[in-house]
Formats: C-alpha cells, structure tokens, sequence
C-alpha cells in the first residue's frame, strides 16, 4: 500500500531553496507559502518507504539508510529538552532574534496490524502548515500550542505550526465514495461546462440522484447529480477547491471557528467573484 508520511525538515532563509530536493515548503491552509518567521521557511520531505519486518529499529540510521518517521514537533532554545525522550534540534534557528529552534522526535515507521495497535501508536506526520491564528486550524490537523513568533507586547503577527497525521485511510488505502456522503455533508463538484470545480453541500439521496447546492456570491444553484455516473465530477472537499475562498467559507469549516475576516474583506471577496 502506498503511503507518505514526513521524513525530513530543514529551514532556510531568504530565497534559498532546501537542499537534495524533494522538499514541501510549508504553506498557509490556503495554500500559500507561509514564512514562519521573517525571511525564514521550514520544508518538510515526504518519504513512502517503510522499513522491512525483519529490520529492528537504529536511533542512528539516517534517511540514507532507513527513513524515519518524524511524530511530533515542539519549539525550544539551543538546549535540549529535559524529558528523557530524545529530541532532535534542527541546525537553523526558525526565529533568529529570539533563538527559538523546531526540535522533532523521529522513529522508525511500521504499519499497525491492527485497530487496537494503531489507537496506542503515535503516528508519523504527513502535512505541515501554518496559521496565523488556532482558531484557523483546519479540520483533522493538530498545532503547536506556542507560536513560532511573537512580540513581547502581543502587536506583532504570531505564526502557528499546524500538521495532520496518517490515518487508517491512508494505511488501508480506502478511498472517499460519493455513496458514503451523507446529508449535509460538503464535497467539491465539477462544473461541465465551464470544467471548473465548487463547493457543495448535499442536500438529499435518492435512488437514483444526489440534490446539492452550489453556493455562489449572489445566489446559489441547486444540481442532480446521477449516482451512477457522477463519479468523475464529485470528489472530498478540498481536493480541487480553496475552501477559504469559498462564497460558502466559513460553513465548511471545523464547527465552531469564527470568521477570520471583517464585512469589508467579504464584500470585496464578492466583487472580484462576481
């Protein structure tokens, strides 16, 4: 089964690019590469190999040997943590005016054989992103409680690490279906003619259709949806959509978010839009 999960970090400064390749700069949730501070940007590498049954695990093998798992991430000084869990410390500082470094913890990775397993095990990464404020954290991902950066007075800009683990799907390799979605639910829909692709809510099943609304900045439209030839046109939200640029933002997201921008911001959205 194929799957990746983040094997490697590096930071660099300014326009320097990560060095070896195959390197994801880290984004904002909507996309955008993200400084995490100034002139300063975390890339993370995605690995899809896996060590072999047989293999036991080396707190010294590399990603040129074996690749590791990289599970969790905190923010520290030049000096290691005092838990007696190992702690690496990336090389380049991620805030260099207050000498705060991204320490990370890394394993070897194997697939659990079974639910029970997998509930006890802590999983490897597979995305990371940034936000400016938690309560923007995207649905299904977790943050680091402290900021990246901030001003002693508050005023300045806070930047947050978010990231989101491997999950049974990924492991088992089920994939998302249109006749699982049930009510309520948003997925992206394909337009046919103008072969773009929305947001939609579904609103109803039948037998043989799916009614779904398509909200628009003026005035949405409801469409049937075969279930048995729609496959090509619908798929899990966010796969060909920005959910934040959405006429529909911020229904989509996680229950319980604000909106994160001002009746202005809105109203010149819907001018560009329309």
């Amino acid at each position: 089964m194929h799957y990746e999960f983040v094997a490697g970090l590096e930071v660099t400064y300014g326009n320097a690019l990560a060095a070896g390749g195959g390197f994801h700069r880290v984004t904002t949730a909507e996309g955008a590469a993200a400084e995490v501070s100034p002139h300063t940007y975390l890339w993370y590498k995605l690995s899809s190999e896996s060590p072999t049954r047989n293999q036991k695990p080396s707190p010294t093998a590399t990603s040129d040997s074996v690749p590791l798992a990289i599970t969790q991430l905190r923010l520290g000084d030049e000096e290691p943590p005092t838990e007696d869990t190992a702690w690496t410390k990336l090389d380049k500082s991620v805030d260099r005016l207050k000498g705060r470094f991204l320490w990370f913890q890394a394993s070897q990775f194997r697939p659990p054989t079974s639910p029970s397993a997998q509930a006890k095990q802590v999983m490897p990464l597979k995305e990371i992103r940034v936000v400016r404020d938690l309560k923007d954290v995207p649905e299904g991902f977790e943050s680091l409680e402290e900021p990246l950066i901030s001003a002693d007075d508050g005023k300045e800009l806070r930047t947050y690490l978010c990231f989101r683990r491997l999950t049974s799907e990924d492991l088992t390799g089920s994939k998302w279906s249109i006749l699982n979605q049930k009510a309520g639910n948003w997925i992206d829909v394909k337009d046919m003619s103008s072969n773009k692709w929305s947001v939609a809510q579904i609103l109803q099943h039948s037998a043989s259709e799916i009614r779904v609304h398509i909200p628009m900045w003026k005035k949405g439209r409801d469409e049937f949806l075969s279930r048995t030839t729609c496959r090509n046109r619908v798929a899990k939200l966010g796969s060909h959509t920005n959910v934040y640029m959405s006429p529909a933002y911020p229904f989509p997201r996680k229950q319980g978010s604000m909106w994160n921008a001002n009746m202005k911001d809105l109203q010149q959205a819907r001018e560009q839009f329309d």
